[in-house]
């Protein structure tokens, strides 16, 4: 018989081993910690930690299902990923991307687990840039200006970054979330109705300050500040990748933890260092006769310099078709102007294209860059290809597709244009017909 919270959770790790082999290999290499300030259970991609109190309440299953769920946060690289965003809203976009999954694995989460439909297979940073929107638009955050506000909507309290559950019915935090608390007066970092932090909480910990419509959640922590990210994560990598050969030699995985497996390991390359990558590869580089290398000028001989005069006419394409929502399309009109500068384009053409060429703007450098884009029906990449070979005064240097990658409706140009192609994948898919794939997560 189970008597304490510590045993609990050694069962729990230890069902995960002989139950899920995937997840329970990858859930040896954290120590579980017994921790009363904590208010439902953490994760700071090392370690585990949780309130034994909250653990108490939980059936058997839900402990599983949270072990479960705090190794997930660890596998997706969570803990090093949040790059400054709002801890709370960090922690929300988190649980939503990964406790669908999880129960379509066969877990069982605490009572609360957040879950939406309209995440499924999208990354944490393109959750979160809606959920902190939807926040704004809704004024969900503090009511007085300190951020004291009851959860009187039923909200449950979240696990690991737990939270919305708004308007459209999405439930609040799992695992990591306290539940049971609906009627509590505390705020979302454990503070009471009079300001006062929990015994042994820490004033300047990192953990949101306020409480919102979602209710309370846990805490996806960052990683602890004297370990290499870098080395952190390939460390992680290469655990995922040992404990799919660890449930390889039992049945293998199932369909859902195959994809956050592989989501684990994919690379989390910068964007815009892969732009650059582009960029220098597609450069044009030719003899400049106005500027002579010195070396070799002796009176009537001229040798012209060699040199990279950077990029000329640079074409991007906007995907303004109905499946691209307006916080991506708000994050494009930022990427072109980033595109702009990181190649040092002469000029820029930027297509606004759904199922046809809807509208055209050409920047010139040194303008700036403001768009305004038109469109909103079906999806066809050929258009726009069509426009520039029918349209261009001259060959562009390269032509950057901005989009989730969706052709609903239409299709990609049956041939490969004669310029480099690089198409930057806000959504699911990865794959285009030609050129180059990099992701852009907004």
């Amino acid at each position: 018989m189970i008597t304490t919270a510590r045993e609990k959770m050694s069962k729990a790790r230890t069902t995960l081993v002989m139950d899920f082999p995937f997840w329970g290999a990858l859930s040896l290499r954290s120590d579980l910690i017994e921790d009363a300030t904590c208010k439902t259970a953490y994760t700071d991609g090392v370690n585990i930690g949780y309130n034994p109190t909250w653990i108490l309440g939980l059936t058997f299953a839900e402990c599983v299902g949270l072990v479960a769920h705090e190794v997930a946060h660890i596998a997706l690289g969570h803990n090093f990923r949040r790059d400054g965003r709002d801890p709370y809203f960090w922690n929300v976009a988190c649980d939503f991307a990964l406790n669908a999954e999880l129960i379509l694995a066969g877990f069982t989460l605490p009572e609360g687990a957040l879950l939406n439909d309209d995440y499924s297979g999208r990354s944490a940073e393109w959750i979160f840039a809606r959920v902190a929107e939807q926040d704004d638009e809704d004024g969900a955050g503090s009511d007085d200006d300190d951020g004291d506000q009851d959860s009187d909507d039923g909200d449950q309290d979240s696990d690991d970054g737990d939270g919305p559950s708004g308007d459209d019915g999405d439930q609040d935090s799992d695992d990591d979330g306290e539940q049971g608390d609906e009627d509590s007066d505390e705020d979302s970092d454990g503070q009471s109705a009079d300001n006062e932090l929990p015994e042994g909480a820490d004033e300047d910990s990192d953990q949101p300050k306020r409480p919102a419509k979602f209710g309370e959640v846990g805490e996806v922590r960052d990683a602890p500040s004297d370990l290499d990210r870098e080395d952190l994560e390939n460390e992680i990598k290469k655990a995922v990748t040992q404990a799919r050969m660890v449930a390889d030699k039992f049945d293998g995985l199932d369909a859902a933890s195959t994809r956050l497996a592989k989501h684990a390991t994919e690379s989390k390359a910068d964007w815009r260092n892969e732009l650059r990558r582009f960029a220098d590869q597609v450069a044009a580089v030719d003899y400049d006769w106005a500027t002579c290398d010195r070396r070799f000028s002796e009176d009537d001989f001229h040798i012209p310099e060699l040199g990279a005069k950077g990029m000329g006419h640079l074409v991007t394409v906007v995907d303004t078709s109905g499946s691209v929502d307006d916080v991506t399309l708000s994050q494009y009109a930022k990427e072109v102007g980033e595109i702009f500068e990181e190649t040092d384009a002469e000029s820029i053409t930027v297509i606004y294209a759904d199922y046809a060429v809807q509208a055209v703007d050409r920047f010139s450098r040194g303008e700036e860059i403001t768009l305004a884009p038109k469109g909103g029906g079906w999806t066809d990449f050929r258009p726009a290809f069509e426009w520039v070979e029918a349209n261009a005064t001259d060959r562009p240097a390269a032509l950057i597709y901005l989009t989730d990658l969706e052709p609903c409706g239409g299709g990609f140009p049956e041939h490969a244009p004669d310029y480099p192609v690089l198409w930057v994948a806000t959504g699911y898919r990865t794959r285009a017909p030609f050129g180059e794939v990099i992701r852009l997560d907004t």
